[in-house]
């Protein structure tokens, strides 16, 4: 059922520093320094390294009236992930947020923990960064983990128009 590691949501406070360190000092190759992610208006920068990325969230960097542009892409409750972000730095501080696991199939992989009695914070699979579906389980369910689960194609970022692509064919 999962792929593998797709990410590890870290809350920070400093972007900038938290991006210079992790490219200068440890060698992650930067996927996105600085991008609003429209599914959750939260300021975030990609960063990756053996095939697992690191996904910073700057709580400075989303004004309340932040509204995304890409409607078509957008679920009910916009800001839920920027409010649920707040509230856990708010609760448990800044650092590791989330682990986020890749499914083949979001729906599928949520009917199943449903069906097994998982406590699941969405009540379907839904839209999420990189033109993914996903959905949460409750830390309640997990041993104290707040886990994520993506399904998504591999895409690349296209700083030209702020997006995730798919790759160009070869």
């Amino acid at each position: 059922m999962i792929q593998g590691v797709d990410h590890i949501g870290i809350i920070v406070r400093d972007l900038p520093g938290a991006v210079g360190f992790l490219r200068d000092v440890l060698g992650m190759e930067v996927i996105t320094e600085a991008s609003r992610d429209r599914p959750s208006g939260l300021q975030i920068a990609m960063l990756r390294s053996g095939g697992v990325d690191l996904e910073l969230f700057d709580l400075g960097a989303a004004p309340p009236s932040f509204q995304p542009t890409d409607q078509a892409r957008m679920s009910e409750g916009t800001h839920y992930d920027e409010k649920v972000v707040r509230r856990a730095a708010d609760r448990r501080g800044i650092g590791v947020h989330h682990i986020a696991f890749r499914v083949k199939n979001a729906r599928e992989a949520w009917k199943r923990f449903r069906e097994m009695g998982l406590q699941l914070l969405d009540e379907a699979p839904r839209p999420g960064a990189r033109l993914s579906q996903v959905f949460f389980v409750h830390p309640r369910s997990t041993g104290g983990i707040l886990m994520h689960f993506v399904e998504r194609e591999e895409l690349v970022y296209d700083s030209a128009h702020d997006d995730w692509v798919k790759p160009p064919s070869k």
